[in-house]
């Protein structure tokens, strides 16, 4: 007989409706409530305390909460009919059929342990199977890249050997064809020596003649026979032989025109074929005017919302129907909007709806200084060649184009031939519409008769996302207080989101080898983290720079430092801490340092093309410049300066950083230096 019985919810996280039965009786009335309520029931459990017996229910409701009353009233029926049989009689059938259900479920528990343990094996065999398949696809495609490779290698190796005999070839027959020369001149300078030894004596013999005729002349005493002697002497004794009247033999070699031997015909040809390959290859080895694509810039992966909707349908139009309505495209908005991102994502899709061999990709600075070189090489009708095939033009950073007599013809028939061929032109600037009309008028183009489209800067919602985003590609963990904290707290730009990230990693592997392990948001932390001193240089600070004296070395890796004017003790103040950093993370910096240079941070435009100018003329691999003071015309354009400077040095293939003037004292600025340096 159940004397109570109670449920009590135990929900898990995989089943929130588990409950669990507590009832106090017998084994016999356990049993009976299993029996009716079937398999929603666990195997019952003994316990202690107010109730002996547990049994573990998968689900409650209303309909099994019934049905458990009406089972638990059946035994109360139950247990008063049978209250007058003897206790013998009662006992023995329920005790066999109690036992009968023991064993039935104890043959199920232990058969669902042996299809358990069986599935559990096969899933075994089943993952290592798998895993040796992987291995052995693993190793195969190992060997394959390293056929692959070697094949490659021989390839250019072959090719390295046609090319050095083809220049041995060309070399050999140029030193025959200048020997032949030199021989031909030394016949001709030994014939024009005998000729003038012969001119002369003719000319002896001439005079000689003259001289006989005059002195027959006087003694001749008739007129008449001294007349005839006179008008026939001269005539036959005064003649240069083999001059007057040139032989027939004389007239042929007069007539026939010189002909070149085989060595120099062989000669003229090797040298006219050297040329044309070398003149083929000066755009590719003098100046790369071609931006390569960017796989993982692509619109599969950007992030589209109310920022850049409208943008992001005009360029869809464009990769659809290139050269229509929306010609030329040009894209506009403030740094840090995504305009990298966006421009190389329509470059991509126009590649796969064009092919790759038929889009144009570059930017301004490249394009122009190209071109510049190229007219001064006289290889335009190489880059017109180029130009020609081409069915798409994409020119990021368009205001960076540095025009001058020489290419803006050639810039402004570019664009105009490509208009009028229908062919698709992209172009993105850091200004609006409006601030591009000087650049307009001297190019002869109007870079807005096609569709305007501006970037703006994401919502905080979506710029997470796209922070995300760029994490997960690069394998970075950060929960959300950091990325609030080092990101969305000042909305950094996208573009140094980017370097941020690649710094993070090129610090975690120096870290790593220093046998210490550190979080990437410790990462951050040394990289971006702020610090409470002020920037001010004190006396001390001044002194310890001043005394700071470098150690000259020629090394291959050559930098220079541009600092705000009226700040060099600044300069030398970054110089001193730079080093004291470097020391400090166990990196040797022993670089050649080539300049430091002042520029005015009151002038409005033209310094990022001065320091770049500088660093190319200094040939430094790399540069540091200190940001201008906040009261300057610079200063409020910090953002724009920094960012042209950057691209500017980007093209030129030198490596920069950037330093704000109020942070020369904090040590992230100095670890972010040398990150963007090494």
């Amino acid at each position: 007989m159940i004397a109570k019985w109670d449920i009590q919810p135990i929900p898990e996280p995989k089943n929130r409706d588990r409950h669990k039965l507590l009832v106090k009786g017998d084994m016999t009335d356990i049993f009976f409530i299993v029996k009716k309520l079937g398999k929603i029931c666990s195997r019952p459990e003994k316990s202690k305390g107010d109730f002996n017996f547990i049994i573990y229910l998968s689900k409650m409701d209303m309909e099994i909460m019934t049905k458990l009353k009406q089972v638990t009233g059946e035994l109360s029926k139950i247990a008063k009919k049978d209250a007058s049989q003897s206790s013998e009689e009662k006992t023995k059938p329920i005790e066999k059929s109690v036992a009968a259900e023991q064993a039935m479920m104890d043959q199920s528990v232990a058969k669902e342990a042996q299809v358990k343990a069986e599935k559990a094996k096969e899933e075994e065999a089943k993952a290592a199977k798998a895993k040796e398949e992987q291995a052995q696809a693993e190793k195969a495609k190992e060997e394959e890249a390293k056929a692959a490779k070697v094949k490659e290698e021989q390839a250019q190796a072959e090719k390295a050997k046609e090319e050095e005999a083809k220049v041995a070839k060309a070399k050999e027959e140029e030193a025959k064809a200048a020997k032949v020369k030199e021989e031909q001149a030394q016949a001709e300078k030994a014939k024009k020596e005998q000729a003038a030894k012969e001119e002369e004596a003719k000319v002896a013999k001439a005079k000689e003649e003259q001289a006989q005729a005059a002195k027959v002349k006087e003694e001749q005493a008739q007129a008449e026979k001294e007349k005839e002697q006179q008008a026939s002497s001269p005539s036959s004794s005064t003649r240069m032989r083999g001059m007057s009247i040139p032989s027939r033999k004389n007239k042929q070699q007069l007539g026939k025109p010189e002909e070149k031997t085989p060595a120099q015909e062989s000669s003229g040809e090797a040298e006219k074929a050297e040329s044309g390959r070398r003149k083929k290859k000066l755009l590719q080895t003098r100046w790369s005017m071609e931006l390569p694509m960017i796989p993982t810039y692509n619109f599969e992966n950007f992030i589209a919302g109310s920022h850049n909707r409208f943008a992001h349908a005009a360029a869809m139009a464009v990769i659809d129907n290139p050269g229509t309505m929306y010609n030329p495209l040009l894209i506009f908005g403030i740094p840090g909007t995504g305009k990298t991102h966006f421009t190389y994502s329509i470059a991509y899709g126009l590649a796969n709806s064009l092919g790759q061999r038929n889009i144009f990709v570059t930017d301004g600075i490249k394009l122009s200084r190209g071109l510049d070189l190229a007219i001064r090489d006289g290889l335009t009708n190489k880059l017109e060649e180029i130009f020609k095939q081409a069915k798409a033009l994409v020119i990021d950073d368009v205001h960076l184009l540095m025009l001058a007599e020489g290419n803006k013809k050639f810039l402004s028939k570019l664009l105009n031939d490509f208009m009028s061929k229908d062919k698709q032109i992209v172009v993105t600037s850091l200004f609006p519409p409006k601030a591009l009309g000087g650049l307009e008028d001297q190019l002869g183009f109007q870079l807005t008769q096609g569709w305007m489209v501006d970037l703006k800067i994401p919502n905080a919602e979506k710029y997470k996302a796209i922070v995300t985003k760029m994490m997960d590609s690069v394998d970075i963990k950060l929960d959300e207080k950091s990325i609030n904290k080092f990101f969305l707290k000042n909305f950094m730009a996208l573009g140094d989101v980017v370097e941020t990230f690649e710094q993070v990693k090129k610090l975690e592997k120096l870290i790593a080898s220093m046998d210490n392990r550190m979080s990437h948001a410790q990462l951050l932390q040394m990289l971006l983290g702020d610090s409470s001193e002020d920037s001010v240089l004190l006396e001390d600070d001044i002194n310890k720079a001043e005394a700071f004296k470098l150690k000259t070395k020629d090394n291959w890796f050559k930098w220079g430092i541009f600092y705000s004017k009226g700040c060099q003790n600044e300069a030398k103040w970054i110089i001193y801490s730079l080093y004291e950093k470097s020391k400090e993370l166990g990196i040797n910096v022993e670089w050649d340092q080539v300049f430091i240079e002042e520029y005015n941070s009151d002038e409005s435009y033209g310094v990022p093309f001065k320091i770049a100018d500088v660093a190319s003329e200094k040939k430094a691999n790399g540069i540091i410049i200190m940001g201008p003071q906040s009261t300057s015309v610079l200063g409020a354009q910090e953002q724009e300066f920094k960012h042209l400077s950057s691209k500017i040095l980007t093209s030129f293939f030198i490596k920069s950083s950037w330093i704000k003037a109020n942070k020369i004292k904090d040590s992230a600025s100095y670890v972010k230096i040398l990150m963007d340096l090494i």
